[in-house]
């Protein structure tokens, strides 16, 4: 358990500060009306996940050289992220169908 500024410029940090563009990404995306129909909002979902994924592994990168990053903090979370989008496309399209 830990806190404050070190978690924020650790090697956690770049997970972490690609929330920010993330929101603003898939924000756009709504806004767009892409999301309405399940399959470019799976896809939608998919590319704020690869983004975060690709940005932390970057950052992580930095701490523990490229080939480790991708081993601890890319490869292992692609298929979770998959089924993460699985999810929140289905929950979002429900949503939008209902409005």
């Amino acid at each position: 358990m830990t806190s404050g500024i070190s978690v924020l410029i650790g090697p956690t940090g770049g997970y972490l500060w690609s929330f920010l563009p993330a929101v603003m990404i898939i924000g756009y995306i709504s806004e767009k009306n892409i999301t309405s129909k399940h399959i470019p909002s799976f896809l939608s979902c998919i590319l704020v996940t690869l983004f975060m994924l690709i940005t932390g592994t970057l950052y992580l990168s930095i701490f523990l050289g490229l080939d480790k990053a991708l081993l601890m903090g890319f490869y292992p979370f692609i298929i979770v992220g998959f089924i993460k989008s699985f999810i929140s496309a289905s929950i979002i399209t429900f949503f939008k169908k209902l409005s």
